[in-house]
């Protein structure tokens, strides 16, 4: 037997309280927004190209079924959600500014185990070369510094992953010389400071 009426304490709603949903950034091409169901359909080709997965590793055990892929973006997608609830910070949904398509997503991650704060990106691939990648990963990293304060921030990719590594070092990082596992696969590291980017 409840003692009174419900009462939702001031402050921690989804549309009030910053660290349950991604703020928008714009840039002059693009738009950085919350993933959203209307994402679903178009991320899940993202995800399930084959050009994706020769780079990305796409997702275990990839599905054939439609219906399938699709459930399994649905739970990337809720996965960024709740990164965004519990570290303050996440991936973005990357939208063509003028047409609303969306190009991929790009964001700050930090999963449990993890390096650090590293900004990843994926792009979809009939859009690679014309630097999406790097504008919103910029985007991205200067949030991280300005907003958040974070001190460093880096990236990580699989040694071959040279087109990965350009993108880094046009965003503003720095191959480290070192090594990490993440995932089960050594990675190069490549990191910028907070120092570093406000006097690049």
């Amino acid at each position: 037997m409840s003692d009174g009426p419900l009462r939702e304490e001031p402050g921690t709603g989804v549309a009030s309280d910053h660290h349950l949903i991604a703020p928008t950034l714009r840039t002059d091409r693009l738009r950085m927004v919350a993933f959203a169901e209307r994402h679903l359909e178009p991320f899940t080709r993202i995800q399930y190209d084959p050009r994706v997965a020769e780079w990305y590793g796409g997702l275990p055990d990839p599905p054939h079924e439609w219906s399938t892929q699709l459930e399994q973006t649905w739970r990337v997608m809720a996965m960024f959600a709740g990164h965004w609830v519990l570290r303050g910070f996440g991936q973005w949904a990357v939208e063509d500014a003028e047409t609303g398509d969306l190009l991929g997503r790009v964001g700050l991650w930090q999963p449990e185990g993890w390096p650090g704060i590293e900004v990843g990106w994926l792009v979809h691939p009939d859009r690679w070369g014309r630097g999406y990648a790097t504008e919103a990963a910029r985007t991205a990293v200067e949030w991280g510094f300005t907003s958040l304060g974070l001190d460093r921030i880096i990236s990580v990719t699989v040694p071959h992953n040279t087109r990965s590594q350009q993108v880094m070092r046009k965003v503003g990082l720095t191959d480290t010389g070192t090594t990490v596992e993440v995932g089960g696969h050594e990675q190069v590291l490549f990191a910028v400071t907070n120092q570093e980017w406000s006097t690049r």
